[in-house]
């Protein structure tokens, strides 16, 4: 009797990247925003070659930094450019990018990032921009106070208060300052410099 036939067919994986980009709340004029830049490997073959991302910053943003485990990332002007060496079956990896907002930035920009690995088929591409549309506001200046003394206050004796005034805003003051100090009973104002 003849052996049975076999047929053995090999199945060859396919790598296909999937970006994603967010950010979280709107960016501030005059701060620095940042976005979270994902990659996952979505396919079922793992990157042969460096993935990389990027990310063509809108007018109004300037890079600041990015950084991820893993990552290495660089600028110039605008484009921002970071590679990964390899990515698994079902992996991902990602990194944050800050940009310094423009005072004159726009109300609205989208930020737009491709990521790109070699052998990735041309059919698997759909998944490899993110675009993140961020709302830009003005800042707002806010100022804070903290009164202290050192030691104890001696009857008939000079006691001096330290006022300080910061502003934790994100906007300059336009205009002069006034701080309205409340003696309690018992102390009377000698001077403040």
């Amino acid at each position: 009797a003849a052996a049975p036939a076999t047929v053995s067919s090999m199945v060859q994986g396919v790598i296909d990247l999937a970006l994603a980009k967010t950010h979280a709340g709107n960016f501030v004029r005059g701060t620095n925003g940042t976005y979270t830049v994902s990659v996952t490997n979505v396919g079922t073959a793992g990157t042969t070659g460096l993935v990389s991302v990027v990310d063509n910053l809108p007018v109004g943003l300037t890079y600041v930094s990015a950084s991820g485990a893993g990552w290495t990332c660089s600028a110039a002007g605008q484009v921002v450019t970071c590679t990964y060496q390899a990515l698994a079956p079902g992996a991902s990896a990602g990194f944050t990018l800050v940009a310094a907002v423009s005072p004159t930035a726009a109300s609205s920009v989208i930020n737009r990032a491709r990521v790109s690995t070699p052998g990735e088929p041309s059919n698997r591409l759909a998944n490899n921009v993110a675009e993140d549309i961020t709302t830009i506001v003005n800042g707002s200046p806010d100022l804070a106070i903290d009164k202290s003394h050192t030691g104890s206050f001696t009857v008939g004796q000079p006691g001096s208060f330290t006022l300080a005034v910061r502003n934790v805003g994100t906007l300059a003051t336009t205009g002069a300052i006034a701080v309205t100090d409340n003696l309690p009973a018992g102390l009377t104002f000698a001077s403040a410099s």
